[in-house]
């Protein structure tokens, strides 16, 4: 037995030699031995290698959190981004609206400052047709003076009759209906005296003078009448008729330009009257 165990004692250096030789250049151990210069340049490299692993693991690591930040900051621009369309196109939504409603106004602006133009070229017209009717109806002063004495010895006439002046202003409206021109005239120029109804009463007889074909008395009659209603602060009731029938009787004695003033101040001042239609 003894002798066994010595045996065994003195084999087992050289069944541990043999083990150790056979891991000699084994560069896969945790400690490398017996390395030729080949292995310890292998087993260098190996080393860096597992270093730059450890590395790139890490790298890796911090470049996926990297990526993720990046993917969250991406997804806040992109909110942001469709926030921005969508303000960008309310905004342009906005400035359309703005500028229709810009163009709506201007153009009605455009409208009423090319009315007011209109208006004032027609009162302008109006204005120089009643001053150049002015100075003809100074011409026929001498004819007036005539008249204002008839009209007196009318008056007087008229003035015995137990009548009230709306009474005779009825019976003078009736005689001018009936075409009995002469009577009616003396009616009303009896009420003219009396101031009653002046500018009505002239405007009958302006009707009357342009029956009877006394233009120029006619003329004169209708602006008397539309003086009196201007006075008065009112418009003539009459006034396209009065513009159209001191027209003709401009154009009766050969007054045309004049005529034509009138003419055009009638269709500016009252396009849609059966006077102003029927001008040719």
């Amino acid at each position: 037995m003894l002798k066994q165990i010595l045996f065994i004692g003195a084999l087992a250096p050289i069944i541990y030699a043999e083990t150790s030789a056979f891991n000699a250049g084994n560069i896969n151990i945790k400690e490398p031995y017996g390395l030729t210069e080949n292995e310890k340049v292998l087993l260098e490299n190996k080393k860096k290698v597992e270093t730059l692993s450890k590395d790139y693991t890490g790298v890796d690591f911090k470049t996926n959190k990297a990526l993720e930040r990046i993917e969250g900051i991406q997804s806040v621009v992109d909110d942001l981004n469709n926030k921005t369309y969508n303000f960008e196109g309310k905004l342009l939504e906005v400035e359309k609206f703005s500028k229709e409603k810009l163009d709506i106004y201007d153009k009605d602006i455009s409208e009423i400052k090319q009315e007011l133009k209109n208006q004032k070229n027609s009162i302008n017209q109006l204005k120089k047709a009643l001053s150049e009717l002015t100075n003809l109806v100074s011409s026929l002063g001498e004819n007036k003076a005539v008249k204002s004495t008839t009209q007196q010895v009318v008056a007087n006439e008229v003035a015995a009759k137990n009548e009230t002046p709306a009474q005779k202003m009825a019976n003078a409206i009736s005689l001018y209906n009936s075409k009995d021109y002469e009577n009616s005239a003396k009616i009303f120029e009896e009420l003219v005296n009396a101031k009653h109804k002046p500018a009505q009463c002239n405007f009958y007889l302006g009707q009357i003078a342009y029956a009877q074909k006394d233009y120029k008395n006619a003329i004169y009659y209708y602006k008397t009448s539309s003086d009196l209603y201007n006075n008065q602060g009112v418009k003539a009731p009459n006034m396209p008729l009065i513009l159209l029938n001191t027209a003709n009787s401009l154009k009766a004695i050969n007054e045309t330009e004049k005529a034509n003033n009138f003419y055009a101040a009638l269709k500016k001042q009252f396009p849609d009257s059966s006077e102003a239609k029927s001008i040719n």
